[in-house]
């Protein structure tokens, strides 16, 4: 996970990244998460997962000078810019 984190903070500078790591359960609302990433079995829970809707393709957007800065290797293939 650190790696990962680390080559994401190197791609970009300009966002804080902040890891916290724990064996509780987070509320991303209440905690003001963005993100959760957990691992091992799913407790009972109320929460149910869905797959997305229809059969979409995932489209991903950038302004033309962000778009002009994203490596090939990354996923260039399929963005445009808006």
């Amino acid at each position: 996970m650190v790696s990962i984190v680390s080559h994401f903070q190197q791609l970009h500078s300009d966002v804080t990244v902040e890891l916290h790591l724990s064996d509780a359960v987070a509320d991303l609302l209440d905690g003001g998460w963005d993100l959760a990433v957990r691992f091992g079995e799913r407790p009972d829970s109320s929460l149910v997962a869905r797959p997305p809707a229809g059969t979409a393709r995932p489209r991903f957007r950038g302004t033309p000078s962000r778009i002009a800065h994203v490596r090939p290797e990354s996923g260039r293939r399929g963005v445009s810019a808006s």
